[in-house]
């Protein structure tokens, strides 16, 4: 067990899926210039190189290794928290490549001002929607030149994305699956992002859900808990072993309710994040805060 001090109350439900589809038709069809999302190949040293579909052959990605991919969310670059604490830890991993996906351009990351109002963010994100699908294209090249020109599987291919990453994640899952028959083997959604993307605004086909990989884990936080919880913890846990608890729901799992919250103790615990079992299946809660800490 693992306790964690926190003042505040909090719940990471957790939905783990086995399965994959997507597509994108009710949102703008873009075209992107070459600069807007960009591919960074990370070393173990921390320090990195650009690569593209065009530049693989040339490239120092590895040959038939597990292949990375992280990506942030809104307002995001190459330098922001969970881009780079991600990376960082993966790096740390032997045998693997570990891709940065930089779409800073079309993030809302230059256009962002602390001082803005709810109506402007609002119009900032939803033009940042937009883009969803030609960046996830973009991703979805780079991962096709890396099955032909590196021998990469694509069960291989763990994309991990935050928020807006996780629905753009969700997207390349999609796609690949549609042309190539074959599913990438793992989307981790952090927090995917919620507005635009309910059952009302797009269809299953655009949103992170089961059929998007062979296996989606994806880390909820209520509304109680701040939205970068969900990195933090995926984080966390992949240098601890934080324990989820199975989620007993009698509400609507849209309500994101468990009903056994209280309990201190579980049986079947499953370990989260990273290192957790692809063969898991069902709904978990990783705890709640409260003034003598974090349960898992």
């Amino acid at each position: 067990m693992l306790y964690l001090q926190y003042n505040t109350l909090t719940l990471l439900l957790l939905w783990l899926f086995v399965s994959s589809t997507y597509a994108n038709d009710e949102f703008a069809r873009t075209r992107l210039n070459p600069t807007d999302v960009t591919f960074l190949l990370y070393s173990r040293d921390n320090s990195y190189t650009e690569v593209s579909p065009e530049s693989v052959d040339a490239s120092l990605v590895e040959k038939g290794v597990k292949t990375y991919f992280v990506i942030d969310g809104l307002y995001s670059n190459r330098t922001t928290l969970m881009a780079k604490t991600v990376t960082d830890d993966l790096i740390t991993l032997p045998n693997c490549n570990v891709i940065m996906v930089d779409w800073a351009p079309l993030s809302g990351y230059l256009a962002f001002r602390p001082s803005m109002n709810d109506l402007e963010l609002r119009g900032l994100y939803n033009n940042v929607t937009t883009y969803v699908p030609a960046i996830a294209q973009k991703i979805v090249n780079l991962i096709e030149s890396l099955k032909t020109k590196k021998s990469i599987p694509l069960s291989q291919v763990h994309v991990i994305g935050f928020s807006l990453g996780a629905q753009i994640g969700a997207v390349v899952g999609s796609e690949i699956r549609k042309k190539d028959k074959e599913e990438v083997g793992r989307i981790s959604g952090l927090d995917p992002a919620s507005f635009n993307y309910q059952e009302e605004n797009v269809t299953a086909d655009n949103r992170l859900d089961v059929t998007d990989a062979a296996f989606v884990d994806i880390y909820h936080t209520n509304r109680l808990c701040d939205h970068r919880f969900s990195w933090k913890i995926w984080n966390l846990a992949f240098k601890n072993d934080i324990k989820g608890c199975p989620c007993k729901v009698e509400a609507s799992e849209s309500d994101s309710i468990c009903t056994n919250l209280n309990n201190t103790s579980c049986t079947s615990p499953v370990r989260i994040g990273m290192f957790m079992s692809t063969k898991t299946v069902g709904n978990f809660f990783v705890g709640y805060k409260n003034t003598t800490g974090l349960v898992a």
